[in-house]
This record gives structure tokens, C-alpha cells and sequence, in this order.
């Protein structure tokens, strides 16, 4: 009997076994990608699993505005802003726009200043990353 546990031991050792730990938002990253790819494609199934898995999601994770700051630039909405350049503020909360300048950007907040009156005003990438503020280009 003893001899008949230790052959059942290494059997059951012997079996290869491929554990993967993958990140929840690499899942997330991997279903977004996939979506798009054969979005036309997806069964009813894939869909509603798709949906579901959305739902889940962070809603940082979910937000249409990319905001970071690197190496002292800012990149918003797929293009770079860097220290002492003219941009266009769009305020959504109260539909205001105005005309100002980038004066320093930090690690999580920029700072901008009005043209018409000189006031400076702290906006954080939270803000930008909700939509709260949108930042345009503007030539000088």
C-alpha cells in the first residue's frame, strides 16, 4: 500500500502546470484591443462578456482624456504641452473659454495664466483626466 501513495505522489508531480497571474488591467487593456479589432466579429456571447468586464473596469480606467506629466511636459489629448506655451482653456462646468500660457508644470497640477488679466490658476490632472478642463494648442 505504501509503495502504491508514493507512484500516486509522483504522478501527480511529475504533471507539468502553467499558473499565469496577470494583471486585472492587462486583461482589461487586452480586451479593449481586442474589441476594436473585430468589433464587427464578436458573438452575442464575447459581447456580453465584453460588457461586463467593462462595467468592472476602474472608471479612472474608463476616462476618454489621457492626462500625464513627464519629464516637466504635459501630454494631453495626444499631443505635448511644455513650459511657456500660448494654449486655449475650455472650462465645461461653465462653457468659458479663455487665452493663457503655461507657466509651470508640476508633478500632478499645471499652472496657467490668463493673458487678458494676468490672474495664474492651478489645474490638476484630475481634472484634466475627468474632462472638467479641456487644453487646446494656440499659436503665438
Amino acid at each position: 500500500m505504501h509503495s502504491l501513495i508514493v507512484s500516486l505522489f509522483s504522478l501527480t508531480a511529475s504533471i507539468p502546470q502553467l499558473n499565469l497571474l496577470l494583471d486585472e488591467s492587462d486583461i482589461m487593456e487586452d480586451l479593449k484591443i481586442l474589441s476594436r479589432a473585430s468589433s464587427s466579429k464578436m458573438t452575442a456571447g464575447m459581447k456580453k462578456i465584453y460588457a461586463q468586464s467593462v462595467h468592472a473596469m476602474d472608471l479612472d480606467s474608463m476616462s476618454p482624456y489621457d492626462a500625464k506629466i513627464e519629464d516637466g511636459k504635459l501630454f494631453y489629448d495626444k499631443k505635448w504641452f511644455h513650459r511657456g506655451q500660448n494654449v486655449m482653456i475650455d472650462t465645461k462646468t461653465n462653457d468659458m473659454k479663455f487665452n493663457a500660457i503655461l507657466v509651470q508644470i508640476g508633478t500632478s497640477e499645471i499652472w496657467i495664466k490668463k493673458t487678458t488679466d494676468a490672474i495664474k490658476s492651478k489645474i490638476t490632472l484630475t481634472d484634466l483626466h475627468n474632462g472638467k478642463y479641456a487644453l487646446y494648442r494656440r499659436s503665438s
